[in-house]
């Protein structure tokens, strides 16, 4: 039976600043993904973290509201530039997160996380402003043995930390934080 979902029920499943998918709910469809990518013959997919770099200097020059409306910009330019499958969810304060259903490949992940480092490197017109971010992401993309949420979680946060070590646009595939090979920067 179908029904319409209360406005308790809408409020519970978005962020209240970005509209994009609340995280509770997003590791909810983060663990439905591990269990079936960890099954025989599952699809793998894979998770961006993405965490934008001094953020808070962007709070500190233009103020909340500027800083506010520049994290609801950036929800709504992933949202615009990644495939209908995938999911997007606010990790809370600066951070984004990205769920890359149904790869095709195991580096399909870390094509995606060029990409978006790319498009987020364009300015956001924000209260008038011109606003410029870099961002930091960690790659975890599953295989066939079965993680939690929460591992996953845990490893994209090793690899986001490990690239935010790199000071902008930095991207680190987990497992490879330690190596050279691991460290992306598209835009040297």
């Amino acid at each position: 039976m179908l029904r319409a979902l209360t406005a308790g029920e809408i409020r519970g499943r978005f962020d209240p600043l970005t509209g994009l998918m609340e995280h509770e709910a997003f590791v909810d469809r983060l663990e439905r993904g591990a269990t079936r990518s960890g099954k025989e013959g599952g699809e793998p997919f894979a998770l961006l973290m993405l965490g934008l770099d001094d953020f808070t200097l962007i709070n500190v020059e233009f103020g909340w509201a500027v800083g506010n409306q520049l994290l609801r910009s950036i929800g709504h330019r992933l949202a615009l530039n990644l495939r209908p499958a995938d999911v997007v969810s606010r990790g809370g304060g600066d951070r984004f997160c990205v769920m890359l259903d149904k790869l095709r490949a195991s580096e399909d992940g870390l094509s995606v996380a060029e990409r978006i480092v790319e498009f987020l490197d364009r300015p956001f017109e924000v209260a008038g402003q011109q606003v410029k971010i870099s961002v930091s992401i960690g790659v975890v993309t599953t295989g066939p043995v079965y993680q939690s949420a929460d591992k996953i979680l845990e490893n994209a946060t090793t690899a986001m930390l490990a690239a935010k070590r790199e000071r902008g646009n930095s991207i680190v595939v987990h497992g490879q934080e330690d190596s050279e090979s691991a460290l992306h920067t598209p835009f040297e």
